[in-house]
């Protein structure tokens, strides 16, 4: 799969953004969710989730790129050695679909907050 986000500094802005293609095209998913989940263990439920964020599908959507902006509260997770994370593309056009993967890590902040 894709890695679609870098390791990050825990209670830091960031963004990230996610192609979507279908056949080597960009579908218009300016009307469908896509949903980035961050999990310490990947058995956990979503709703025990680290980080839970919907995509802005409408500034891009109709090209096919999905815009995440996690907020420093979003970050502000315990850092750790990895997390697990997906990420979701649901559609009414082609289903639902993992469109991206992998391990990040967390790391803690060394200057003060």
């Amino acid at each position: 799969m894709n890695k679609v986000i870098k390791d990050f500094h825990r209670g830091t802005t960031v963004g990230f953004s996610v192609k979507i293609y279908v056949n080597g095209d960009n579908p218009n998913i300016s009307g469908d969710e896509v949903i980035f989940v961050m999990k310490k263990n990947k058995k956990d439920t979503d709703a025990n989730a680290s980080i839970k964020k919907n995509a802005d599908v409408s500034a891009s959507g109709a090209g096919g790129l999905a815009l995440f902006l996690l907020t420093t509260e979003d970050t502000n997770v315990a850092p750790r050695k990895k997390y697990y994370y997906d990420v979701q593309w649901i559609s009414t056009t082609y289903g639902e679909k993992i469109v991206g993967d992998d391990i990040v890590f967390v790391k803690e902040r060394v200057s003060d907050v």
